[in-house]
């Protein structure tokens, strides 16, 4: 598939992006790579087994345990004001 200057065009707008006077040096390196994908396309992959990972997928989260890290007086002795066991803030609206 060879890319001319007024599919430059068509790719730069649907991109929103503007071109400048550069244009042979886009359609160059689009052809280049163009070319390239082709070639991909052309490979004999008959004997290639399939696989959807080149790595081992293990879980690595932990268990969803719940603790209690810290008592309710512990976590609001810090707090600079307390109301009915609940953090009190400033009203934002």
């Amino acid at each position: 598939m060879h890319i001319d200057q007024e599919d430059l065009r068509r790719i730069a707008i649907a991109a929103r992006i503007e071109i400048s006077g550069e244009e042979e040096t886009y359609l160059q390196s689009l052809n280049q790579a163009m070319e390239e994908l082709t070639a991909l396309t052309e490979m004999d992959l008959a004997d290639t087994v399939q696989t959807g990972r080149i790595a081992p997928q293990k879980n690595v989260f932990r268990k969803d345990q719940v603790e209690q890290v810290f008592s309710e007086e512990q976590n609001l002795s810090s707090a600079p004001d307390v109301q009915d066991h609940y953090f009190r803030v400033p009203r934002i609206i």
